[in-house]
């Protein structure tokens, strides 16, 4: 059994909740450190602390990969924000959190649903109000991509292959 926080890049606190996860899912904790309760959220699905309302986290979807939900603290409820079609599976690469703004998401897309389509991988940025998708990267078909972020004023910044790339 263990608790930790995610990457340094993300902020596990909302105003008085501090988010934590072990044993496959995160659990909530007071500002003492009081342990509240276990959520439904799983470690897989990446959830991040909406900016402007404390109750709400965005989350990946671990039974439907392709789709972005919003979850409610109170009530333990789960509904979705936006399904990404386009793709058959969509999350941040664990590292990224929401921008300072609160409205834009460093997200990967891909399809490696094979048939006679090609493997596509994108990164862009997701706007949470819009539901519009900018600053569209997608890298050489070899390329490893470690991280996607979001930068201060909304840019796309990306990891490729140990190289810093930011989309403006």
């Amino acid at each position: 059994s263990f608790i930790k926080n995610e990457y340094a890049t993300i902020n596990p606190w909302n105003a008085d909740l501090l988010l934590e996860h072990g044993d496959g899912r995160f659990g909530l904790y007071d500002a003492s450190g009081k342990f509240l309760k276990m959520t439904l959220i799983l470690a897989s699905e990446e959830p991040r602390w909406s900016r402007t309302n404390s109750d709400l986290l965005y989350k990946t979807s671990y039974a439907r990969p392709n789709v972005l939900e919003r979850y409610r603290i109170n009530g333990d409820t789960t509904d979705v924000l936006h399904v990404f079609s386009e793709y058959s599976r969509v999350d941040g690469l664990g590292e990224g959190d929401i921008s300072e703004d609160g409205t834009h998401l460093a997200l990967q897309g891909s399809d490696a649903s094979g048939g006679n389509e090609p493997f596509v991988f994108e990164a862009f940025i997701f706007d949470l109000q819009t539901h519009a998708k900018t600053n569209l990267f997608r890298p050489d078909k070899d390329a490893v991509v470690n991280s996607v972020m979001v930068t201060p004023d909304n840019n796309l910044l990306v990891d490729h292959d140990g190289v810093w790339i930011i989309d403006a």
